[in-house]
């Protein structure tokens, strides 16, 4: 995948991948602690989890898009993370 691409361009059925992924072990924490995220932030990222299908892996992604994070980026966070399943899900939308 482009390093350069930003977030947004990212193909919907790897973002839905991603977020299928880090929702399930919360891995979204450790990413969006990476990201520089505050505690507070993060535990109103959380909330979401109350929403009828409510995401705090969408909603953080979905914040990233609007900062123009690149896949470059986010790739280095994801490691950072230890979150390299999340890495393999990048990878694997670059050859879709």
């Amino acid at each position: 995948m482009d390093e350069g691409l930003v977030l947004s361009e990212l193909p919907y059925s790897t973002y839905n991948r991603l977020c299928k992924y880090m929702d399930i072990d919360e891995g979204w924490k450790r990413l969006a602690s990476a990201f520089g995220y505050s505690i507070r932030q993060i535990m109103t990222l959380g909330l979401e989890y109350m929403r009828p299908n409510g995401s705090p892996t969408d909603k953080l992604l979905w914040d990233l898009c609007t900062r123009d994070v690149t896949v470059g980026e986010f790739q280095e966070k994801l490691s950072e993370s230890n979150l390299l399943q999340g890495l393999s899900i990048l990878h694997a939308g670059g050859n879709m």
